[in-house]
């Protein structure tokens, strides 16, 4: 009996799952393997019911959801909490179906309401579907008499398109994103540079067209008395010098000038004829 049983069990195991039990030597060792690798211990299992509970009461329709979409995705989180053990009744899965529509379905929830008890949940799906045509009904034809209403729905339509091809094109942006990042990084370093390269040239060009005041270098009066000219003339000698070195020739040339007229002013006086008499006597 044993065999039997764990034969039926690997012929039902894909190639994974069989090389996982192939061990095992009893059937019952390897459906407590089986359970446990795909439902978990006790712990396990109560977190996986509490989060699949959290989901089925935050359950909601979207607004750009249809249905159909919304069937799906109802189902999904019940089979998921069904295959933990957490079952609900026919009445409590319509009443929680039509307590997540928007207000747009009022209508519908008030006429399907007192059903919840009595019908399935097929009929209740059906009936949503056809109250969904005739809600587009309506708005096609609104749209027709006002066509100021067509754009609010083609952007309305968009934005629901680029959120459902926003998972898909997640990959292509991401790599559009980093592309467009290193352009603008060359650009702001380019852009660095040219204004540092303009901060140097006006900096140059201020350098160059600036110039220093020049200083008037105080000049010591080259005047002196007849009586203080042999005291003062290894200073003027000096003078002339350092003026001669800066190139001030025009001041040079005038005080040598007055130099040999005082030269010869104090000759003529050396040969007065008040002065040969007196060397006669």
């Amino acid at each position: 009996m044993n065999a039997k049983a764990i034969n039926i069990l690997h012929c039902s195991l894909g190639p994974d799952e069989f090389a996982r039990v192939c061990s095992c030597k009893t059937a019952k060792e390897v459906w407590d393997l089986l359970q446990a690798t795909h439902e978990g211990d006790v712990s396990t299992k109560q977190t996986m019911i509490a989060l699949g509970n959290s989901e089925y009461e935050s359950f909601k329709k979207e607004s750009s959801e249809t249905i159909q979409d919304m069937n799906k995705r109802f189902n999904e989180i019940v089979n998921k909490l069904s295959k933990l053990g957490k079952t609900y009744t026919t009445s409590w899965l319509n009443a929680k179906i039509l307590f997540s529509l928007p207000k747009e379905w009022h209508s519908s929830i008030v006429d399907l309401l007192p059903k919840c008890d009595k019908a399935e949940t097929a009929h209740i799906w059906s009936s949503l579907c056809s109250h969904e045509l005739l809600l587009r009904k309506i708005k096609e034809e609104e749209m027709r008499e006002n066509p100021k209403l067509t754009n609010t729905f083609k952007a309305s339509k968009d934005s629901s398109s680029e959120e459902s091809s926003e998972s898909s094109d997640d990959s292509s942006d991401s790599s559009s994103t980093e592309e467009s990042d290193d352009e603008e990084d060359e650009e702001k370093a380019i852009r660095k540079k040219y204004t540092d390269f303009l901060k140097w040239k006006k900096y140059v060009k201020r350098k160059e067209t600036y110039k220093k005041p020049k200083k008037e270098r105080h000049m010591p009066s080259c005047e002196f008395e007849e009586s203080e000219i042999g005291s003062q003339e290894p200073k003027i000698a000096q003078l002339l010098k350092i003026m001669k070195k800066e190139g001030d020739s025009a001041k040079y040339l005038e005080i040598e000038e007055e130099n040999r007229l005082k030269e010869r002013n104090s000759a003529k006086v050396g040969d007065s004829p008040y002065d040969q008499s007196e060397g006669e006597k």
